[in-house]
């Protein structure tokens, strides 16, 4: 088995490298400026059924699991 099958297997089908990460190891030069931050090509993407997202900000199990706090309801007309 190759290593780009294990790691794909090990990861899930989830990206380890970015777009430019993986051009430079091929001997490509990168898409955009490699140091700039909000260029999508240095953050990690994943294909989704709604298209290609970029995963800088993925929720731990924790933040999945526990749900949100309770918020004060607003103060309406008094009753009665």
């Amino acid at each position: 088995m190759s290593k780009a099958n294990i790691n794909k297997l090990a990861l899930a089908g989830m990206p380890y490298k970015t777009v430019n990460e993986a051009r430079q190891d091929e001997g490509r030069p990168p898409l955009g400026d490699i140091n700039d931050e909000s260029n999508p090509n240095n953050k990690l993407m994943a294909n989704t059924p709604l298209g290609v997202v970029t995963v800088d900000e993925v929720l731990t199990a924790k933040e999945v699991a526990t749900p949100p706090p309770a918020t004060s309801p607003a103060a309406g007309p008094p009753k009665g």
